[in-house]
């Protein structure tokens, strides 16, 4: 069934029977609210129109969910400490650096250490650039006055 209202002179509607019950349940239109049945021309008050479902007990509404709490997560006993060790780091270190230092002082050389003092290289022994002579330092030459006149 659809129902129109009357409000502050003016129809409204047509609207639906269970929102029509929504509203006057929740307040927003009183029962004596002036309505009437889209087949009906006969005008009443949303009181009498809706009777029937205004007597009738409200079916309450669905309880809400117990609130569920997050299930904490217990840490096992056996955990790894949350930083680790300094003295284990310090104790590897140091044991890495002595077998480096054994293997390198064990390692022979592939090809003996050569000293630019005593060997030098090929290159560095016989020069074959020629070697500039010096030159007598150069005297600068007397600029002319801009007084002076210019020879004739």
């Amino acid at each position: 069934m659809r129902i129109y209202l009357e409000h502050e002179g003016e129809e409204l509607g047509p609207y639906g029977r269970e929102r029509v019950l929504h509203g006057v349940r929740s307040g927003k239109w009183p029962p004596s609210t002036r309505a009437r049945a889209e087949e009906s021309r006969k005008w009443t008050t949303l009181g009498e129109l809706l009777a029937d479902e205004l007597a009738a007990p409200r079916p309450e509404p669905p309880a809400p969910p117990a609130a569920v709490r997050p299930v904490e997560k217990k840490k096992p006993q056996e955990s790894l400490p949350a930083r680790p060790p300094f003295k284990a780091f310090l104790f590897l270190f140091l044991a890495a650096v002595l077998v480096y230092l054994y293997t390198m002082k064990r390692a022979e050389p592939k090809e003996p250490v050569r000293s630019f003092e005593t060997d030098p290289p090929a290159w560095m022994a016989s020069p074959q650039l020629p070697v500039p002579e010096v030159l007598p330092p150069v005297s600068p030459t007397p600029s002319p006055s801009p007084t002076a006149e210019p020879p004739e």
